[in-house]
């Protein structure tokens, strides 16, 4: 692989698909390449923010939608990896466990973020609360935590409920 080409994953519907592409390209030319150029309403963002777990009593992200004209270069691709496509600007996560919090989230989000921030607004004992996971609703499934919110979102929704709950470790 040249030195200028990256690999990164491509995020929107169903599973991410893993590009190559130039460093010098625009993010715009990989999308119309990849089938993947934006509707209307639809933004792009490009890697994870960190506010979440910086600001954990912040109430929305400041994750801001990229530029698609801009290079891949230009957008730290090849240092963020991961360029989400066909997102809402936001996320409306709810989180239950001893009441309840809310937290608007860049859909580039993972679960393993969220879970942390939780943890961290509801004040839990780092020691007591390792086996804290979350938990859909209404189903109970637990995402896996490198999924990002924008994953788990249904078309034309644009929030998200969870319960923290224990992670329970099947025996025998």
């Amino acid at each position: 692989m040249s030195k200028d080409v990256i690999e990164f994953f491509l995020h929107g519907v169903g599973k991410p698909q893993v590009l190559t592409a130039s460093e010098g390209e625009s993010l715009k030319d990989v999308l119309a390449r990849s089938n993947a150029l934006l509707r209307d309403g639809e933004v792009v963002f490009v890697g994870e923010p960190a506010d979440a777990l910086d600001n954990p009593d912040r109430d929305e992200d400041i994750q801001e939608p990229v530029d698609i004209d801009a290079t891949l270069h230009a957008l730290h691709v090849r240092e963020l990896r991961h360029v989400h496509t066909r997102a809402v600007r936001r996320v409306e996560v709810t989180v239950h466990f001893n009441g309840e919090r809310k937290r608007r989230f860049s859909p580039a989000t993972t679960i393993a973020t969220v879970t942390e921030w939780a943890k961290k607004r509801f004040k839990v004992d780092p020691a007591a609360g390792a086996d804290l996971v979350l938990a859909l609703r209404p189903t109970g499934v637990h995402p896996r935590p490198d999924e990002h919110l924008g994953e788990l979102l249904q078309p034309g929704s644009s929030a998200l409920e969870f319960d923290l709950v224990r992670e329970v470790t099947p025996q025998g």
